[in-house]
């Protein structure tokens, strides 16, 4: 598994990211940018100080409309990206125990969400 893990709670005019590192089990940092080219590149900026190269998937909530022009950029740049149902995310969320739905909620959902995920077809592989 990665050792940071992205996640983007998509919005019309801006999406607001976080980064979890798996390896310490801590926040590493969260943005939030505009739905444009500047804030797409700010973004992309802002996940490679954690990462070098493009190696760790971003989960991106593909809410709407509003996430295509975030994957469009992101994939052109060589980033993989995984879509995230909102429903589920919201109900993963809500099994945390956060009914309240701010943005900052709904993006770290969004980290732990396939990270969860990922550590179960992980520890499954290993049997």
């Amino acid at each position: 598994m990665a050792r940071f893990v992205v996640g983007v709670d998509t919005g019309k005019r801006r999406h607001r990211a976080a980064v979890y590192d798996t390896a310490r089990a801590t926040w590493a940092g969260e943005l939030t940018f505009s739905v444009s080219r500047e804030g797409f590149d700010r973004f992309v900026a802002f996940v490679g100080g954690f990462v070098s190269e493009p190696a760790a998937a971003i989960g991106v909530e593909a809410a709407g409309h509003y996430h295509l022009t975030l994957v469009e950029h992101l994939r052109a740049a060589g980033w993989p990206v995984v879509l995230l149902d909102p429903y589920r995310a919201t109900q993963f969320r809500r099994s945390e125990g956060h009914r309240a739905k701010p943005d900052r909620f709904d993006a770290r959902a969004l980290v732990r969400f396939p990270a969860a995920c990922f550590q179960q077809v992980t520890r499954r592989a290993h049997r």
